[in-house]
């Protein structure tokens, strides 16, 4: 019989990660600072669907005012970006244009 999970056991102590695997019992001192409970799965497609479902589910999507005011901000920063270049451009293509002819 397979195993479907691998259990461990992350303990920071002192800005310092240990693991510890498959340990009945554990001692705790004062100045544990995190304990988290790691629960590894075996992963199948169905399984990674299924996450990507649980994540998306946890995201804080903007609101359409919020989604709107972004857009015009990377629009308006495209467009300013894009004349600067294009004006640069101009400038050295002139410059170019005017030492090679003389």
């Amino acid at each position: 019989m397979k195993a479907l999970y691998n259990i461990g056991i992350y303990i920071t102590i002192n800005k310092k990660e240990l693991l510890i695997k498959n340990q009945g019992v554990i001692f705790i001192s004062r100045d544990l600072l995190k304990v988290d409970v790691v629960v590894e799965e075996k992963m199948g497609i169905m399984n990674f669907f299924g996450d990507i479902n649980r994540e998306m589910k946890k995201v804080s999507w903007p609101k359409r005012k919020e989604l709107s005011r972004y857009t015009i901000i990377v629009l308006s920063t495209v467009i300013v970006t894009s004349a600067f270049f294009a004006i640069i451009d101009l400038c050295i293509s002139f410059f170019i244009r005017f030492f090679l002819n003389n």
